[in-house]
């Protein structure tokens, strides 16, 4: 009866640490994958000159930082995510 009165809270907490680490996973997650949609469209604009060529590149390569960052599982600031993600349509 003792096993059961402390395998059920450490079971509980383990589950409780297991979703929360599994979510910041699923956002950054998601963040790559919009970041990789945008990079998709900027190439696209360079490619055909739809856009400055400079301009594009610079913001390529600010976009290119922040998604290595974000892969490396390092932590990027919301005001960088936002400013690279400025103009893009979801």
């Amino acid at each position: 009866m003792r096993t059961k009165a402390v395998f059920l809270p450490v079971m509980v907490v383990s589950l409780l640490a297991t979703l929360a680490l599994a979510q910041p996973q699923t956002r950054q997650g998601d963040l790559v994958a919009r970041l990789e949609a945008a990079l998709e469209k900027c190439d696209w604009k360079v490619r055909t000159g739809a856009a400055p060529t400079g301009i594009m590149l610079l913001h390529q390569a600010k976009m290119r930082r922040i998604l290595a960052d974000l892969k490396a599982g390092q932590t990027v600031e919301m005001k960088d995510l936002e400013e690279v993600m400025k103009g893009h349509s979801s």
